[in-house]
């Protein structure tokens, strides 16, 4: 039995694929018309709510539509304007389409496969609209392996502020090289930029995933840009984003696997639908798909043949999920506007970290038990309740991850060794807190208490309180 969802026109579903269906299923389908949802289109181009401050970083993905140096300076301006504008320049932006130097004019018969002068006009047509002065990394392909148009050799790429984050130091990648994890106290690229298989089947003619590792305000931030292969192709094609999935999804579990707490954006043009094969298999247990956050009449980035969809989608690791409190937006500002800059609505999300940690006292402070029970004995009332506020309110507010550094190499620390709490078990972490959260998580301690798992989590060790870790139980904090 299949139950077929209604599109807005509820007679325009494909008569193919039911007449499909039918012949496979031996007549013995059962349509069952689904609760119809009806997409809001506005009636301006949207302004995305969704600003950036000092302490909230603002990624986006893009899909400019074969964008070459000999597009008109109108479509490089609208362009401009969208990102400039209708985005409010966000930070990191992933771009999917971006042509080479000199489009798909030479055909197959063109050697020219950088497009340095594709981001420099995009670039500069930002700036124009008052947006920020962006820097742009790519990994140029092999000529013609890429597919799209023929001798365009499409390809995503990053724009990011160097005036907000950073590239985190790292040697770049060629078009052939896999990047890697590398076995450290904490996840490192091999390199940065590096392309994912490159030389995986899977994204044979079709663009390679990029990843990149920046820096905002201390924060090591993994960007993977992705342009999965067309919808064109039936179930072969189908079959062929589900790998790319895969291939995506291994490699930010190896990135979790190093640090449970990294921050993981898997963002672009993955060219199906929420909840389909390749999207389930690109979340598997480790990414959140943040278009689940949306309002149904919300959803659509595509129009197909006067159907809404939605294509473009950003995923996150669960620690930007929930302790960089992720915010989704869909910029419906091209389709179904009139003079659109591309045929994609561009996705946007915001993830706010803590104000840059102020270093505490060290030693730490050591508080002197008083020599009376009594404190502040002349007040009472609303006035002892805000001279209390006053005198005792928190002059440091540390993020999550530094307090847990803090935990475990200072203030818990007695001479390298930490006591856990159910399992007494004394785990031995220097009295550092520049390594202390990676070592106690390297001997198997979890600062992390919610009974009967941990916040988000769906398997492996987390989910308990009570680690086991080399044939020993290990325990957690309160």
């Amino acid at each position: 039995m299949y139950c077929l969802k209604w599109s807005k026109k509820p007679w325009n579903f494909l008569i193919s694929r039911v007449v499909a269906l039918i012949c496979i299923c031996l007549l013995t389908l059962t349509i069952i018309p689904g609760r119809a949802f009806a997409q809001t289109v506005p009636s301006s181009p949207e302004i995305t709510t969704l600003i950036k401050t000092s302490n909230q970083l603002t990624v986006a993905a893009v899909n400019v539509k074969n964008l070459n140096p000999f597009d008109s300076s109108s479509r490089f301006s609208r362009l401009g304007d969208l990102i400039a504008k209708n985005l409010q320049g966000p930070d990191i932006i992933a771009l999917s389409e971006i042509q080479d130097n000199d489009g798909s004019r030479g055909g197959t018969n063109s050697t020219v496969t950088a497009a340095d002068r594709t981001y420099a006009k995009l670039a500069d047509a930002i700036e124009v609209s008052g947006g920020p002065a962006y820097r742009s990394i790519d990994i140029t392909p092999v000529d013609d392996t890429n597919g799209g148009q023929p001798g365009g050799n499409i390809r995503v790429g990053f724009l990011f502020n160097p005036q907000r984050v950073s590239l985190e130091p790292g040697s770049p990648g060629n078009a052939t090289t896999a990047v890697q994890v590398s076995d450290d106290t904490v996840p490192t690229l091999t390199l940065n930029p590096g392309n994912i298989e490159p030389n995986n089947p899977a994204f044979a003619n079709s663009r390679k995933p990029l990843i990149a590792a920046f820096n905002f305000n201390g924060e090591k931030v993994f960007v993977i840009a992705n342009h999965f292969s067309s919808k064109r192709g039936g179930r072969r094609a189908d079959i062929k984003r589900e790998r790319q999935g895969q291939a995506v999804q291994n490699f930010v579990a190896q990135i979790l696997e190093d640090d449970a707490d990294s921050n993981v954006v898997v963002a672009g043009d993955l060219n199906d639908f929420a909840n389909s094969p390749t999207l389930n298999t690109l979340a598997g247990d480790v990414l959140q798909n943040l278009l689940d956050f949306l309002p149904r009449d919300d959803r659509f980035t595509f129009d197909f043949r006067g159907n809404l969809q939605v294509l473009d989608h950003i995923l996150v690791s669960q620690n930007l999920l929930f302790d960089g409190n992720a915010e989704f937006d869909i910029v419906h500002a091209n389709i179904r506007q009139s003079n659109p800059a591309s045929d994609h609505d561009p996705v946007l999300a915001r993830f706010t970290f803590a104000q840059t940690d102020t270093p505490l006292p060290s030693p730490p402070i050591k508080v002197t038990p008083p020599t009376t029970s009594v404190i502040l004995p002349d007040f009472n009332g609303d006035e002892l309740e805000r001279r209390l506020a006053e005198d005792f309110a928190v002059k440091n507010s540390l993020s999550y991850r530094r307090a847990r550094d803090y935990m475990y190499g200072q203030i818990d620390n007695d001479n390298g060794t930490v006591m856990t709490l159910y399992a007494n078990f004394p785990a031995k972490i220097p009295n550092n807190v520049n390594t202390a959260r990676s070592v106690a998580r390297d001997v198997g301690v979890n600062a992390e208490h919610s009974w009967p798992q941990g916040r988000g989590t769906r398997q492996g060790k987390a989910r308990s309180d009570l680690p086991e870790k080399d044939g020993r139980v290990r325990a957690s904090f309160l």
